[in-house]
């Protein structure tokens, strides 16, 4: 599949980024799929309430019925629910048929998350996916295979093997191919969420940020960054807890934020969430650490069209260098994102703070980059 220029997918009215207004706008990427691929996957036009618990059983119950066969004749004296608490936007919960033990993940998306997230290109992706199988949507979630396993922390990262198979899950969804047009998402995106940045919040206590400073902002970024790594399946929300570790190895989950994009886009943003929601930069990767990480990543990618030693040492010093570059759009890309979800998300977490230490974050790797 060819690499195509992102700039002409871009809607007139968002080419230049100062006149962007500001109007709440759902994200769609549809010029860059075929709504059909999306009829493949099987839906039901029902919702699952979240008000109470057991109207929210009652509603799992229903749609499992309707779209897992090993759940068809299941009655909720059948049914184990087990919830997650991973999910900072969603709700997830493993049910189990305690009649043959089959299990399955049941998501309820969050709040308004269509201003966020495009839901048929998740779809997509997930459905192209070796490891994980969709058995279909409802009108405010999905259902999908059970993977057995915990998500992994930091720690983990200190045994070699799990912090390989990290660096290897990574490549095993990068040469993904969905029916999706070849072309980096990541400025299609913020030019979206910009205008869906809050002029003001309900809540007196809630500031919002200068527009015009994140405009200008993502002006130096594109005009800095659009010609630099390599477009692939990016996952575009790596942070620990979309990585299940098991007997197998580590495999990754979540694909709500998945489209092709800049290679060192996606691995700078799994670096920074080495640091966590509490943002301990500390934990940030050493270049050498960083190195022995893309050293994994790349023979894996690569696999059997393996480059020789000088190559690949070549590549990942290539690779280090954009991730320098593609930390800033780490932290713009979430700091916006944050700024955001403090209007729209009912999940108890300070995301103006989370957003304002994003965007300070940026500012001081901007300042380094610039030698400044």
């Amino acid at each position: 599949m060819s690499k195509e220029s992102y700039e002409s997918f871009i809607p007139e009215n968002e080419k230049d980024i100062m006149k962007i207004k500001s109007r709440p706008q759902m994200i769609s990427y549809s010029n860059l799929y075929d709504k059909n691929e999306c009829e493949k996957v099987q839906k039901i036009f029902v919702a699952v309430p979240t008000d109470t618990d057991e109207n929210f059983t009652k509603g799992v119950v229903y749609v499992l019925n309707k779209m897992v066969p090993e759940f068809k004749d299941a009655t909720i004296s059948d049914l184990s629910i087990v919830h997650f608490s991973e999910g900072i936007t969603n709700k997830i919960v493993c049910a189990t048929n305690k009649k043959n033990n089959f299990k399955v993940n049941v998501r309820t998306y969050g709040s308004y998350t269509e201003f966020i997230i495009d839901r048929d290109m998740e779809l997509l992706v997930m459905n192209s996916s070796p490891k994980i199988k969709l058995y279909g949507t409802f009108l405010n979630g999905l259902i999908y295979s059970y993977i057995e396993g915990r998500t992994i922390s930091i720690g983990d990262l200190i045994d070699i093997k799990s912090f390989n198979d990290t660096a290897k899950a990574i490549a095993g969804h990068h040469k993904m191919t969905p029916p999706i047009k070849k072309v980096p998402i990541l400025f299609i995106t913020l030019r979206k969420w910009i205008s869906n940045v809050p002029l003001e919040y309900l809540d007196p206590n809630k500031k919002a940020y200068d527009l015009n400073t994140i405009k200008e902002e993502l002006v130096f970024m594109e005009n800095n960054l659009k010609n630099r790594s390599d477009i692939v399946l990016c996952h575009n929300d790596l942070l620990l807890k979309n990585f299940i570790k098991n007997e197998k190895g580590i495999e990754l989950i979540d694909f709500e934020y998945s489209g092709y994009n800049y290679r060192a886009f996606d691995i700078a943003n799994h670096f920074n969430e080495w640091c966590g929601f509490d943002l301990n930069w500390d934990n940030f990767p050493s270049e050498d650490t960083q190195k022995r990480f893309l050293k994994t990543y790349l023979e894996a990618y690569y696999d059997s069209n393996k480059k020789d030693e000088k190559d690949l040492e070549k590549e990942v010093n290539n690779m280090v260098e954009d991730i320098k570059w593609f930390d800033l759009a780490s932290n713009f890309y979430w700091g916006t994102w944050a700024l955001i979800q403090a209007a729209l998300s009912s999940i108890d977490f300070n995301y103006c703070d989370y957003g304002r230490l994003r965007f300070k974050r940026y500012f001081g790797i901007k300042k380094k980059l610039l030698g400044k």
